[in-house]
Formats: structure tokens, sequence, C-alpha cells
């Protein structure tokens, strides 16, 4: 069983930040659905530990593994009962993320900026619950931690090039946000990103990891205290 649980913690920080996003957007939750919805994102995004024991290591086990988590997640999620429209879209993009996974690798930029698009899937699908597709909240989440894609290749590679993505991205973010109906504030926890990208100081990966869900945690305050219905 050990072999069959993700310890991608910043994987889980996105996608508990999302569900948690969708549950702020939920104004009469029932409890028992949110419980299933629960357990269905648990086995939703932990299938990706199966998948990658099926994709890099041919474990039949791993194939096994990873249909009967999609499966259950599926199920779950049919029995809380949302509109089907983001429970289509999510098996789309999920797709999408599979094969690029299986083409370019898992660490390959497409792949990863499709991966969050994956990870924030709960924000769409939970916020559902309340009887509308709040698609723009979907895509501020999913923009936003995209920046984490670009705040990592900063930090490894040091490059001119990612360095300046890394400082005209929440710009854009910035101006993108409002035509969205969100407040530009939400992109202030990108503000270390920018410092970062500028100064280069010192960071070991694991306090970027502690910056990041920082960030994360940020964005939903942020969120709850400017939520645009």
């Amino acid at each position: 069983m050990k072999g069959y649980l993700l310890k991608e913690y910043g994987s889980w920080t996105v996608t508990g930040v999302a569900f948690l996003v969708g549950v702020v957007y939920w104004t009469t939750p029932d409890y028992r659905s949110l419980l299933s919805l629960l357990l269905a994102t648990f086995l939703f995004i932990n299938s990706k530990q199966a998948m990658v024991l099926w994709i890099k290591r041919g474990q039949r086990r791993g194939l096994l593994g990873f249909l009967t988590q999609i499966a259950l997640s599926g199920l779950m999620i049919l029995l809380a009962g949302p509109p089907l429209a983001p429970l289509f879209y999510g098996v789309s993009i999920s797709a999408l993320y599979l094969f690029l996974f299986h083409r370019l690798g898992e660490h390959h930029i497409l792949t990863e900026t499709v991966g969050f698009g994956v990870l924030t899937l709960p924000a769409l699908v939970i916020s559902a619950m309340n009887g509308h597709l709040y698609w723009r909240l979907y895509l501020v989440a999913w923009l936003f931690f995209v920046a984490g894609v670009l705040r990592v290749r900063v930090q490894l590679t040091k490059t001119t090039l990612y360095r300046v993505l890394m400082v005209l991205y929440p710009i854009l973010l910035a101006v993108a946000f409002p035509l969205l109906g969100y407040t530009p504030l939400t992109v202030l926890p990108l503000i270390e990103n920018v410092a970062y990208s500028l100064l280069l100081y010192p960071m070991k990966l694991r306090c970027t990891g502690w910056t990041e869900l920082t960030k994360a945690v940020l964005l939903l305050l942020v969120i709850m205290t400017f939520q645009n219905r």
C-alpha cells in the first residue's frame, strides 16, 4: 500500500487549497456530499502514484491501481451530484495530462502547466455544487499556481529567459484577474517570485516548498475576503 501513496506534498497543497476555494463558493454544503467529494478528490489525486508506476516502470498493478482509483473517484463524485459539465471537462483535461505525461515526460513545462489545471479541478467541481459553474474562479486558481512552475525553473536554471518570464507573469495576471472579475490583490503573494527572479538570493528547495505553501494559503484568504460570485 505504501508504494501507492502519493508523496508530492506540493500537489496535495494545491489540491487542498483548490478544494477549500470551491467550498467557499458552496453556500449550503451538504456534509455527506462534502465527505464524498473529499474522498473522491483524495483518490483522484493519489491515482497519480499508480499512474507513475504504470507508465514509468511498466507495472500492470500500477495500471490496475490507477483505473480503480479513477473509477471509485468518479463514482463518488456522481453520487455527490454536481453538474455534469465540469466532470466532462475534468475527464478531458486529465486525459490531456496523461497524454503529455507519456509523450513529453513528467517535468516538461507543458505537462506541469496542464497538471496544475488538473490539481485545481476541485475548485470547479465543488463550487458547481452551488448550481453554477465558476469557470473564472477555476481559471484564476489555475493561473495563480502556474507561477510555481516558473518559480522553480528560475531556481533550478537561473536562466535569463525564465527570470524575465517570472517577472512579467504576475504583471500579466494583475491585468487579467480584474478582467475575470477578481481583485488584482490576488497577485500579491507572487511578489516573492518577482523578488527571487531579480535578486536570486540563496534558498533551498525545501524552503521554496514552504514559501509556496504560504502563497497558497494567502490566495485562499484573498478569495475568501474578496470572493466574486
